[in-house]
C-alpha cells in the first residue's frame, strides 16, 4: 500500500543511460528519446505561447507531448517505463519525465500551464488517485498530489481510454461529430462515449467485455461463455485460431486476409469475433453518430469496418446506424488527450473562481 502523503521522487532520479550501459532501460540502452510529433494541424508554436503537457504512462513507455490549447502538437518525447523495477521506481520516473518535459518546453518559449496524466486502469478522476494501474503495480497512488507538489503546476489524472477519446473527438476521427464513441480493443473491449467532446460517465458504454454472445465456448473470467473478451482481443483471436487450425505463427490481424484466401478456421474466428463485437456495441452504436475502432484492431482497417458495419446493420434500424471509422491519431492520442483535459480543467477552474 502506498503512503498517502509525502513527497515523491526528484528530477535527479531520472538517470539517463549510455547505449553501452549494462542496465540500460530499453532497446539499444536508451532511456529517453525524442520522437517526431504527429502531424496534427499546425505543429509550430510561437515563442512565449502557452502550452499544455500530456503524459501517457503505459506498461512499456511513457509517451509525452507538448501541445497548444487547441490540440496542435509541438513536441513529442518518450521514456521507457520499466515496471519490473517496482511501482515506486515507476512513480519516480514519471515525476522526473514530467519535470524534464515541462522544463524543456519552458526553455523553448512554450510555457506549460497545466499537465495531464493518463494510465490504463481504474482512476478516481476527482481526486487524481490511481486506484489500480494496470501493469504498473500502482494501487491507490495519489498521482495528482505528488506531481503537483513536484512540478508546481495543476495536474489532471484520467484513464488512457478517456484521454484518447477526447483527442480523437477534438482533432481526430471524431472531429465535428456531436455524438462520438471510441472502441478500444486491446486485452479487452472498452468504449468511451462523448457528447460535444465531453466523456459521458456510465452511459451504458464503459466495458462491454461481458455481454454474453452466442458464439464461442471459451469460459470468461466472469463465468459466462462467449463474452467479447474471449472472442475479440488479439490474444483471444490467436488462441481460438490455434485451437481450430493447430497453427500459432500468425498475427491476429492477418486473420481476415487468411479468411479471404479460403482458410475456414480463420473465417470462423473472424466472423465470431466481429459478430460478438457488434452485439456488444449495439447500445452505444444506437446513440452516436460516429463510432471509431481503435487499439490493436485499428490495424485491420476495412477488414473490420466492413463486416462490423454489416453486423450492426442487421441489429439496428437505418436511422440509428453510426458511421464507422478507424482512429486517426495512433499511439499519441492518449497523451494529447490528457493535455487537452488539463487545459479544460484549467478553464473550468477559472470560471469557478
Amino acid at each position: 500500500m502506498w503512503p498517502r502523503t509525502g513527497h515523491r521522487g526528484s528530477a535527479d532520479r531520472l538517470v539517463r543511460h549510455r547505449p553501452d550501459t549494462p542496465d540500460a532501460a530499453g532497446p539499444g540502452g536508451l532511456r529517453h528519446q525524442k520522437v517526431s510529433p504527429p502531424v496534427i494541424g499546425n505543429s509550430s508554436a510561437p515563442g512565449g505561447c502557452e502550452s499544455v503537457a500530456g503524459l501517457d504512462v503505459g506498461a512499456d513507455r511513457v509517451r509525452a507531448v507538448i501541445a497548444t490549447p487547441d490540440g496542435h502538437v509541438v513536441q513529442a518525447e518518450e521514456w521507457y517505463t520499466r515496471p519490473e523495477r517496482g511501482p515506486d521506481a515507476v512513480v519516480d520516473t514519471v515525476l522526473g519525465c514530467a519535470a524534464e518535459l515541462v522544463a524543456s518546453a519552458n526553455r523553448s518559449g512554450a510555457r506549460v500551464s497545466a499537465v495531464g496524466v493518463c494510465v490504463q486502469g481504474i482512476v478516481d478522476e476527482g481526486s487524481g488517485v490511481v486506484e489500480h494501474g494496470t501493469a504498473l503495480g500502482w494501487s491507490r497512488t495519489p498521482v495528482r498530489a505528488w506531481m503537483e507538489e513536484h512540478i508546481g503546476l495543476p495536474v489532471v489524472v484520467t484513464r488512457d481510454l478517456h484521454a484518447a477519446a477526447v483527442a480523437e473527438s477534438c482533432v481526430g476521427a471524431g472531429r465535428l461529430c456531436e455524438r462520438f464513441a471510441l472502441v478500444s480493443i486491446r486485452s479487452g473491449v472498452e468504449v468511451a462515449e462523448l457528447r460535444a467532446g465531453t466523456v459521458v460517465p456510465r452511459a451504458g458504454a464503459g466495458v462491454p467485455d461481458h455481454r454474453a454472445a452466442e458464439q464461442g465456448s471459451a469460459e470468461c473470467t466472469c463465468g459466462s461463455h462467449g463474452c467479447p473478451a474471449t472472442l475479440v482481443p488479439p490474444r483471444a483471436l490467436l488462441r481460438r485460431y490455434a485451437e481450430l487450425s493447430g497453427e500459432s505463427d500468425i498475427r491476429a490481424w492477418d486473420l481476415p486476409l487468411l479468411a479471404a484466401r479460403g482458410d475456414r478456421s480463420a473465417a470462423r474466428v473472424w466472423h465470431d469475433a466481429v459478430d460478438a463485437l457488434a452485439e456488444a456495441l449495439v447500445p452505444v452504436a444506437a446513440r452516436v453518430g460516429r463510432l471509431a475502432i481503435g487499439g490493436d484492431a485499428a490495424r485491420a482497417g476495412r477488414a473490420i469496418l466492413q463486416p462490423l458495419g454489416s453486423a450492426l446493420a442487421e441489429r439496428l434500424p437505418p436511422r440509428t446506424r453510426p458511421e464507422l471509422v478507424v482512429t486517426g491519431l495512433g499511439r499519441g492520442a492518449a497523451g494529447l488527450g490528457a493535455a487537452l483535459l488539463a487545459r479544460e480543467a484549467q478553464i473550468v477552474g477559472a470560471y469557478a473562481e
